[in-house]
C-alpha cells in the first residue's frame, strides 16, 4: 500500500540540506493517496538526526492495522506509559503541550473521523523494573498503541555491565509485556534526556534509540 521516503537514502526523495539546521520538506507519499496530508511533513529536525531516529521498521504489520483503524472511524486507544515526562512534568502547559498531548492533537487533526481515545499513566521516577512487574496497572487490555518513555528513569540507576545490565534486561521485559498484550498493541520508543548531569551523562551512555 505505501511507498514512503527511505531516510536511509534520504538524498532520493529530500532537497538535500546545505547545513545541519536547513529545513527541508520530504514527502512521504502512498500510491492510495489517503495518507497525503499526514505524511507530507516539513523537518525542522537536523536530517542526520531524523536518520539516527530510523533503527528498524521491519513490515510495521501493527502500525498498519492501526492506520487502517483510524482512518476507517474505528475506536483506537493510544497509551503513554513512561517518567515525569510522559506526565507533562515541565511543559509550560502540561496536558496541553508536552509531547503526548502534542501527539494525540496531531493524530486528530490527521484523522478526524478517527474514535482515539488517549491514556496517560506516568510511573513518577519508577524504573522499568517496577513498570514491568506492574504493568497491568499501566497499560489497559484494550490498548491499540503504546508509546514508551523509561529511559531517563532507567538512566538514574544505570549499571555499567554489557553483558547482564539488569536495566537493560528489564526494559526488554517490559517491551515484551507490552506486545505481548491483548491486542497485540503496537509500539512507540521515546526518549528523553535528563535534566540533571549524573543522569545526562548516564543517559547519553546507554541512549535507547526511537522506533
Amino acid at each position: 500500500m505505501f511507498s514512503r521516503c527511505n531516510l536511509t537514502s534520504a538524498a532520493s526523495c529530500c532537497i538535500p540540506a546545505t547545513s545541519d539546521t536547513f529545513m527541508y520538506p520530504c514527502t512521504l507519499q502512498d500510491t492510495s493517496g489517503a495518507l497525503r496530508s499526514v505524511l507530507d511533513y516539513s523537518f525542522a529536525t537536523p536530517l542526520r538526526q531524523v536518520q539516527a531516529s530510523q533503527v528498524y521498521q521491519a513490515g510495521n504489520t501493527r502500525f498498519r492495522r492501526v492506520v487502517n483503524d483510524l482512518q476507517n472511524g474505528k475506536p483506537v486507544k493510544i497509551v503513554a506509559i513512561g517518567g515525569v515526562a510522559t506526565n507533562g512534568t515541565a511543559a509550560s502547559s502540561p496536558g496541553i503541550n508536552d509531547f503526548f498531548a502534542l501527539y494525540v492533537k496531531y493524530l486528530k487533526r490527521a484523522f478526524p473521523n478517527a474514535q482515539i481515545e488517549s491514556v496517560r499513566n506516568s510511573a513518577g521516577i519508577a524504573p522499568s523494573a517496577v513498570v514491568s512487574q506492574c504493568l497491568g496497572s499501566y497499560m489497559p487490555s484494550d490498548a491499540d498503541l503504546v508509546l514508551l518513555e523509561m529511559t531517563a528513569n532507567d538512566a538514574v540507576g544505570m549499571d555499567n555491565s554489557l553483558l547482564d545490565g539488569h536495566n537493560a534486561k528489564a526494559y526488554e521485559l517490559l517491551m515484551r509485556g507490552i506486545l505481548a498484550g491483548d491486542k497485540q498493541p503496537a509500539l512507540i520508543l521515546t526518549q528523553v534526556r535528563g535534566a540533571f548531569d549524573q543522569i545526562h551523562t548516564q543517559s547519553n551512555m546507554t541512549q535507547i534509540p526511537a522506533v
